[in-house]
C-alpha cells in the first residue's frame, strides 16, 4: 500500500470546515479537481470525478462509498476494487488553538495501484494533489471564496449558463 499523508491548520472551526468537506454539490465552486455526487452520510454511494491538475479535460470518473462518517471528526471514502486497484481517501479533523487541523491524506492498494505508485514522481504527483486541495479548502472556510482562481470547473459554468437562459 502507498500512503501520502498531509496536514493542513485553517482559522476556521472543526464544524465549518466539515461543512465544507461534506458539502458534496458545491465542491465544484472551490475544488480545483473534483466533484463528488452523492449524500454525506455512512455507506452512501459516490460518484467521483477527478481532473487532471495539468490537463483540465483529462477526467476519471470513479464509483465510491463512504466508509467512515463521523461528523466534525472523521470522513473517508473507498473507490476500486481491493486486490486490483484501490484508493481510501480520508479526513480527519481535531480543534487546534482558535481553529481546526485537518489530517488528510490517501492510501492506493491493490496489486496495480502498488504498480503505479512505486515510482517517486508517481507520489510526488500526489502530494500536489494534495497541496491543491488544501489551499483551496483553507481559502473557502476562512473566506468562503472559490480556490479555483477565478477559473470555474466544467460543472459550475454549465450551471451558471443553465441560470442565464
Amino acid at each position: 500500500m502507498v500512503e501520502i499523508t498531509s496536514f493542513v491548520i485553517a482559522d476556521a472551526s472543526p464544524e465549518r470546515v466539515w461543512s465544507v468537506l461534506t458539502d458534496f454539490g458545491r465542491y465544484s465552486e472551490w475544488h480545483p479537481y473534483q466533484t463528488i455526487d452523492g449524500k454525506a452520510e455512512k455507506f452512501s454511494s459516490l460518484r467521483i470525478v477527478t481532473r487532471s491538475l495539468a490537463d483540465r479535460d483529462s477526467i476519471e470518473d470513479a464509483r465510491g462509498v463512504i466508509i467512515t462518517f463521523q461528523p466534525c471528526r472523521r470522513l473517508a471514502f473507498f473507490t476500486g476494487r481491493p486486490l486490483l486497484y484501490s484508493t481510501r481517501r480520508f479526513f480527519e479533523l481535531a480543534p487546534h488553538g482558535g481553529g481546526s487541523l485537518l489530517k488528510h491524506g490517501i492510501r492506493v492498494g491493490g496489486v496495480f495501484g502498488k504498480r503505479a505508485f512505486a515510482a517517486p514522481q508517481s507520489k510526488h504527483g500526489l502530494q500536489l494533489y494534495l497541496q491543491a486541495f488544501e489551499t483551496a479548502l483553507v481559502r473557502r472556510v476562512t473566506t468562503g471564496t472559490s480556490g479555483n482562481s477565478g477559473s470555474p470547473n466544467r460543472r459550475s459554468r454549465r450551471r451558471a449558463k443553465a441560470g442565464k437562459t
